[in-house]
């Protein structure tokens, strides 16, 4: 069975027209158009998605960025794996001089496994990454 929030996001994305199941199709019916995929994922926003956060690295200030006191966040989007390990990062929009650091960091985040009718399943979400002076964000630039 599922658990509560994700089959409330399951439900919803179903209404929506978003099914978390791949889609079945024949592949001689696209041609060289894309296919759809045929890997089950979940969606889930920015809040659900951080109570399943097991471990948060948070990123170090670049010694360049640091030195211009820069702030702001990295926005990416990411792809879970079924064993919460964070599998795929796509950057959204971000500084360039913050982008590899909150990248690095990121890919050490580890989550739960996310499981629907007992079966583990991939996350899609957008993680916050933000960089900030302690009196605004809690991280300590270095």
């Amino acid at each position: 069975m599922c658990q509560p929030r994700i089959c409330a996001l399951l439900v919803a994305s179903v209404i929506l027209g978003f099914a978390a199941h791949p889609l079945q199709s024949n592949p001689h019916e696209y041609g060289d158009s894309p296919r759809p995929s045929p890997i089950p994922r979940v969606h889930m926003t920015e809040g659900v998605s951080e109570k399943h956060l097991l471990k948060k690295v948070e990123p170090d200030y670049p010694p360049e960025a640091n030195s211009r006191r820069l702030e702001g966040d990295v926005i990416f989007r990411i792809i879970i794996g079924k064993n919460g390990v964070v599998k795929e990062i796509h950057l959204r929009r971000g500084n360039p001089m913050l982008i590899r650091a909150a990248t690095k960091a990121l890919s050490k985040w580890q989550y739960e496994t996310i499981e629907c009718d007992g079966k583990p399943v991939e996350v899609e979400t957008f993680p916050p990454s933000d960089f900030g002076w302690p009196e605004h964000t809690g991280n300590h630039p270095r």
